[in-house]
């Protein structure tokens, strides 16, 4: 280490020729392309949604039954999961 002042500012950072490599090779490597957009098949299609228009998952209040299923499996097998936590203590 030098007798200069530790504080003092200094020369660091990239040389112009680096920066210049640096955009030239972020333009070549893009990565992969993204996963193309799953349209509404012809077998689905309605005057709403034409066939070839992205396509969307349904929203959960169009199938409340599903819900209701849902929870009462989870019902089903949170009450399982205690009973076998408490079978051995009698």
């Amino acid at each position: 280490m030098s007798d200069a002042d530790p504080h003092a500012p200094t020369q660091a950072g990239p040389s112009p020729d680096d920066a210049a490599g640096a955009v030239s090779m972020g333009a070549d490597a893009a990565g992969p392309s993204p996963e193309p957009t799953p349209v509404v098949p012809p077998s689905e299609a309605s005057y709403a949604t034409p066939a070839g228009s992205p396509w969307t998952p349904p929203d959960a209040e169009e199938k409340p039954e599903v819900l209701v299923g849902a929870a009462f499996a989870g019902g089903l097998l949170g009450a399982m999961i205690l009973k076998r936590l408490t079978r051995g203590r009698r």
